[in-house]
């Protein structure tokens, strides 16, 4: 029996939107409108824009007469079957094809961002990241929190993410399901408070572990949301500490 999360499946992964796991008995579509298995909110995406589904041996993708069109290796198509590798491409977004495990997805969206950031940085970082069954690890001088945080999202995570931090803010807890925040935990915080708290954080280490419950559910807000806020924040405290 194959351990969980060792399956061999087909997601499409994007920096830009959630992973999707293709599913072979339900067909996947893509568009503007909400009820979209694959909601892009973007204008030049139609409401219903293209469907994948599986027939036969392949996943077929096939545009569903979209104004815009859907483009598959920078080709405009009609309809074509899906392989390993391919660059699928639906408006201002664009999502890889992989066959992979749900594992090696999570390890390629966080590897990807220590990448980007150690560049944006000027810095030759060691990607710093640890992988195990259980979960990953790191500091966060390699990854900021906010990426972690949007990879869990991404991935549709269920686990808690433990994080500590200096000797003012010790140890914090963030639980998640399905990919949202849905409790966080600092000293005597409230949960809302603790997770401010938690982003302000620059330096410290991190840890995720698959599949612990929450305690209690106390946020209920969408975690993009609450990211937004959280950028917000920390840009008006910039600009204070920059007057003063």
């Amino acid at each position: 029996m194959s351990r969980k999360g060792t399956e061999t499946s087909f997601f499409l992964v994007s920096h830009q939107a959630k992973t999707i796991r293709l599913n072979k008995q339900q067909p996947t579509t893509i568009g503007r409108e909400k009820y979209n298995d694959v909601v892009l909110n973007d204008l030049l995406v139609s409401r219903q824009h293209a469907v994948i589904r599986w027939e036969k041996d392949h996943f077929l993708l096939k545009d569903l007469k979209s104004r815009n069109g859907t483009y598959l290796n920078n080709d405009r198509i009609e309809q074509e079957k899906l392989q390993d590798g391919d660059l699928l491409k639906i408006g201002a977004y664009e999502f890889y094809v992989r066959a992979a495990t749900p594992m090696d997805v999570e390890k390629h969206l966080l590897q990807e961002r220590v990448r980007m950031a150690s560049q944006e940085t000027m810095v030759d970082a060691d990607l710093g990241i640890r992988f195990s069954d259980s979960g990953f690890s790191g500091t966060l001088s390699s990854l900021a929190l906010l990426e972690v945080i949007q990879t869990l999202n991404q991935c549709l995570k269920t686990g808690v993410l433990t994080i500590v931090g200096d000797a003012a803010v010790g140890m914090g807890h963030v639980y998640f399901e399905d990919g949202e925040i849905v409790h966080a935990q600092v000293g005597n915080e409230d949960a809302f408070s603790a997770l401010m708290v938690l982003m302000y954080l620059t330096d410290g280490q991190f840890e995720f572990q698959n599949d612990v419950p929450s305690p209690v559910k106390t946020i209920n807000q969408p975690t993009m949301g609450i990211l937004l806020e959280a950028c917000r924040r920390k840009d008006e405290a910039h600009r204070e500490n920059t007057r003063s």
